[in-house]
């Protein structure tokens, strides 16, 4: 498309948020961090660690 014919950015804004309110509101779970991610805490730690000695720029 030529740039004549695409919509302007407050069309494109006003679609999204209607589309926005539309959708269904998604709550932040109250419950406690995953089992997954609790297991692997020390692969978490030795991950960080070895970031921790890089360089920084």
């Amino acid at each position: 498309k030529s740039k004549d014919e695409r919509p302007l950015f407050p069309q494109i804004l006003s679609s999204i948020e209607l589309l926005q309110h539309s959708l269904p509101k998604i709550n932040r779970s109250a419950s406690e961090p995953s089992l997954h991610r609790a297991s692997h805490t020390e692969d978490i730690n030795a991950f960080t660690s070895t970031y921790s000695r890089l360089p920084v720029f």
